[in-house]
């Protein structure tokens, strides 16, 4: 089941529920007019029932040029591939420490991205290509970029 949902900041988000009777869901996109700053919620309410956000689909903000930061929750596990891919006014991006997967080519073609922080959590990332323009160093891991 899809469904969206208007943020507080007036930004629309689309979910997708993984599992019905566990109550979880993922996000599965946005309106590529999306801008500013991003806080992915915790949980969101559809039908009267609350669903724990817990992955960000597969290139679910691709290509959402005026997105400048994003606040991913403590809940997300895994982060799909090319999920902001050409996210070209990315500046900063908190991975937290719940997430466990990052898929291939998240953050590929963000130009602007300065800050990004990957924890120790995360054990599987797929061949990452990540653009950094000045801080070429990524925190918790201390991950380096070419």
């Amino acid at each position: 089941m899809e469904f969206s949902e208007n943020l507080e900041s007036g930004q629309k988000l689309e979910y997708e529920v993984l599992d019905a009777e566990k109550q979880t869901a993922r996000v599965k996109g946005c309106s590529t007019s999306i801008s500013g700053d991003l806080k992915i919620p915790n949980t969101v309410n559809h039908n009267g029932i609350t669903y724990l956000i817990t992955a960000i689909k597969n290139a679910a903000f691709y290509e959402c040029k005026g997105l400048t930061s994003v606040t991913i929750p403590n809940m997300i596990s895994s982060i799909g591939e090319e999920a902001f891919y050409d996210c070209s006014s990315l500046k900063q991006v908190e991975i937290p420490d719940s997430v466990t997967n990052i898929g291939e080519e998240t953050f590929k073609n963000c130009s602007c991205l300065t800050s990004i922080t990957i924890p120790n959590s995360v054990t599987n990332i797929k061949s990452v290509q990540i653009q950094i323009s000045s801080a070429k160093i990524i925190k918790g891991k201390e991950r380096r970029v070419s």
